[in-house]
């Protein structure tokens, strides 16, 4: 006999460092696009940054992650395109999962900025000669990044569970690896033990 437990164990640190980071990337990138679009609306920044967005919520993983591949792993030569054991391994997992809640940060982003910038203390920053820097990243940033903050939190338990397509793209061995296993071996313990600790993560 096994325990399921031990077998999650082993991989549920693998399937974490992968969503966390992606978040992490989504969050940094998503916010600095929709810092980038909101600095001058209706700009040629804007519709570029936007329609990168755009790019990404329309995208699915699914396909994106092959065509990164072909690309960066096959054409290039530039990274791997199987496993984690080396840092850059962990590159194309990380844009693949992280693209599609990058557009949606980079959206909201936008939205809250340039809804902050009509507020009174934001005019009275301009009046004072305060640089654009600590205008938007100071006083605008602070109060526009409530809601991104609020967001990541159900991002982060979209992201773990989104882990389980990328892992078997990318042939890494983490729970949604070893969830797929559980349903071609028709392990139902396996299977269940899995389905729970998405469901407790979500």
């Amino acid at each position: 006999g096994y325990r399921v437990q031990d077998f999650l164990f082993r991989k549920i640190p693998t399937s974490l460092s992968l969503g966390a980071l992606s978040v992490a990337f989504a969050a940094l990138v998503g916010i600095a696009l929709g810092l980038i679009a909101a600095f001058k609306p209706n700009s040629w920044r804007d519709t570029t940054a936007m329609s990168f967005a755009l790019l990404g919520i329309c995208l699915p993983s699914f396909v994106l992650g092959p065509l990164l591949i072909l690309f960066f792993s096959i054409h290039l030569k530039w990274l791997p395109a199987i496993g984690l054991k080396y840092p850059s391994s962990y590159i194309l997992p990380v844009i693949t999962l992280s693209f599609i809640y990058l557009g949606n940060i980079a959206r909201m982003t936008r939205g809250s900025m340039l809804e902050i910038r009509q507020q009174n203390y934001m005019r009275t920053a301009q009046a004072k000669g305060l640089s654009n820097f600590k205008i938007y990243i100071v006083h605008g940033l602070r109060n526009a990044g409530i809601p991104i903050l609020s967001y990541l939190g159900p991002v982060f338990a979209a992201a773990m569970s989104g882990t389980l397509v990328i892992e078997v793209l990318f042939h890494i061995n983490g729970v949604g690896r070893l969830f797929l296993d559980s349903v071609i071996n028709r392990d139902d313990a396996l299977m269940l033990g899995s389905v729970i600790f998405y469901a407790v993560l979500v």
